[in-house]
């Protein structure tokens, strides 16, 4: 990717290590204002920080999407810009919400251009996400990118306001946790069920007929979708008090019984991402869901004012 780094800014990268990336974005495409997504890094970071990390990590560099951001540099010897760091967490995060791509070891690479050329100053690992077992991976190309940034945008505008938004940041927050495990499939479903929990505002000993029922306000309301949710709140239950996740469902055998939990977490995964994704997305929902009061006054509602309010659905039984 070449891309200019003037004199006097910082630059911010991120890589997805062995990502593929179509040629429509290879060269470098700017998705925002001085940000840019493209095959592999703009700078050259040395050899001595080649050798550090080894000839393997840096081939999947090469190879893999890398973002890119600039912003003027606040001072001499200021390397790591705070602004080019939240910025690109929200825009990772903008991309986890549509769905996890299949990548490897993930950098975070800062430096500044002083001298006339753009110097690395800074290595660090990012936050790996994993798509669920047997998902079918994010394919990130251009539009998902421009999502992305949108979604970004949103973010920022949530973040550091307080108690408004508290439960919607919380929310975020236990879906990132949930996405970043790598093996435990029923960890994540524990996640997930705590991130539309962090939504649906359920009151104490009505916890779980309130998932059920609340839930149905994101997803479609039938009788599968009912039973879906049930067995994902049950998993929830037995991760948090340490018992055997496989106790919580249906079947003739354990086979039977993981092939369907990997299918729940698939399914609480996508309700999750929708959810949130929805309320970011949506002005009106947006306010809904900024303080405790007016996300109580939403489930106050009777079911068909919430369901108009809320609007498209998802069905949670169409997800193999």
């Amino acid at each position: 990717m070449s891309i200019s780094v003037n004199q006097g800014e910082n630059f911010y990268c991120q890589t997805f290590g062995d990502l593929w990336v179509p040629d429509e974005i290879s060269t470098g495409v700017e998705i925002a204002p001085k940000v840019w997504a493209g095959r592999g890094l703009p700078v050259v970071p040395g050899e001595h920080w080649e050798k550090w990390l080894g000839e393997l990590a840096f081939r999947g560099i090469r190879a893999s999407m890398v973002l890119t951001g600039t912003a003027p540099q606040p001072k001499t010897g200021h390397f790591v810009n705070d602004e080019l760091v939240e910025k690109f967490k929200c825009l990772t995060f903008g991309l986890i919400l549509q769905g996890v791509p299949d990548y490897r070891e993930a950098y975070l690479i800062a430096g500044a251009n002083e001298t006339g050329d753009p110097d690395v100053r800074h290595f660090g690992y990012a936050r790996v996400y994993y798509p669920a077992r047997a998902s079918k991976p994010l394919r990130v190309g251009r539009p998902e990118l421009e999502r992305a940034v949108f979604l970004a945008a949103r973010l920022e505008n949530i973040d550091n306001k307080g108690e408004d938004w508290r439960r919607l940041r919380r929310a975020i927050d236990a879906l990132s946790k949930g996405s970043a495990e790598p093996y435990l499939q029923d960890e994540r479903i524990h996640q997930f069920v705590r991130s539309l929990e962090g939504l649906i505002l359920p009151r104490k000993a009505k916890t779980e007929s309130q998932f059920i029922h609340r839930s149905q306000t994101f997803a479609i309301a039938n009788a599968n979708n009912a039973t879906a949710l049930k067995e994902i709140f049950g998993i929830r239950s037995k991760v948090e008090h340490l018992h055997h996740a496989l106790d919580a469902l249906q079947g003739a055998s354990s086979e039977e019984k993981e092939d369907l939990l990997y299918r729940r977490n698939r399914q609480v995964d996508e309700l999750a991402r929708f959810a949130i994704s929805r309320i970011l997305e949506d002005d009106g929902l947006r306010e809904i869901f900024r303080t405790e009061a007016s996300i109580a006054d939403f489930w106050h509602r009777k079911d068909h004012e919430r369901a108009k309010l809320w609007g498209s659905r998802l069905d949670l039984d169409s997800i193999a």
